[in-house]
């Protein structure tokens, strides 16, 4: 796919800005914390459709909208976005897998489907307004570095919930870590059988940057993935290769690629 740069003018404050904050929830009994991004026109008497982001390994829920010289990249780009009526009526929810149990981020990115579909979902939701169930046309499960590991995850575990899924610098662990690259053909293989038999619609926007580490495993299982023209497609598979480094930063970028796209 052909990779878009933000303008510099994305990259700046908006004159209208949306609102953050951290939402509480129950899981098993213990508090559990997200970060919220509200649009500027947010009103709790509208229906919206829900993305939701990961950061990545040893992060939190702040991290993908961190502030460097007292301005926050993804909340400006996202900010403008919507003013352009590029993107309307969503609503930005950053969890984190930690907070519930002891284990490796490798560990917890698989144990994280259950906290994500039995409870943070209706919570969530039911509190920033939605109207009744949302289908998974509704939501988008997207995540950086290790986001990207628990992304693929939610794809094999939380299909049912999920249409859209937005992988960055990051691949798919089912066969071991680092598997996209060490293990291309398996991991492919897998992904491919578990999305056939399953038969839900569904579309993945793939990034990487070919200047960050990532570069060296994600390319190796997209390849993989294309050589099964029955489930994966230019269509249902979109790939976009950026010149950055690895960080989270850049996720304001390839968002700004991606959510145009899929609420076309």
């Amino acid at each position: 796919m052909e990779y878009q740069f933000l303008s510099e003018e994305y990259k700046k404050k908006c004159e209208v800005q949306g609102t953050q904050e951290v939402f509480n929830y129950d899981y098993k009994g213990v508090k559990q914390e997200c970060l919220v991004y509200l649009p500027y026109d947010y009103s709790k008497d509208k229906n919206y459709k829900f993305v939701y982001l990961m950061h990545g390994g040893g992060g939190n829920i702040h991290r993908l909208f961190r502030v460097i010289d007292d301005s926050c990249p993804l909340q400006n780009a996202l900010d403008h976005m919507f003013y352009h009526k590029e993107i309307s009526d969503l609503i930005i929810v950053c969890p984190t897998y930690f907070g519930y149990e002891e284990g490796s981020d490798e560990e917890l990115v698989k144990k994280f489907s259950h906290k994500l579909t039995t409870a943070l979902l209706t919570s969530v939701e039911n509190h920033y307004g939605s109207q009744g169930y949302l289908t998974r046309e509704e939501r988008v499960f997207g995540g950086y570095s290790m986001g990207a590991v628990t992304t693929y995850w939610q794809f094999i575990q939380s299909l049912d919930y999920f249409k859209y899924f937005i992988p960055m610098s990051g691949e798919c662990w089912v066969k071991g870590q680092l598997g996209g690259g060490k293990y291309p053909k398996e991991t492919a293989y897998y992904l491919a059988n578990y999305a056939s038999n399953k038969g839900l619609p569904f579309e993945i926007y793939q990034f990487v940057g070919e200047a960050g580490i990532a570069y060296q495993h994600v390319p190796q299982q997209i390849e993989e993935m294309y050589k099964y023209k029955e489930v994966f497609n230019e269509d249902n598979l979109k790939y976009f290769v950026s010149p950055y480094v690895h960080d989270s930063i850049y996720a304001n970028e390839y968002l700004y690629n991606a959510l145009p796209l899929i609420f076309k």
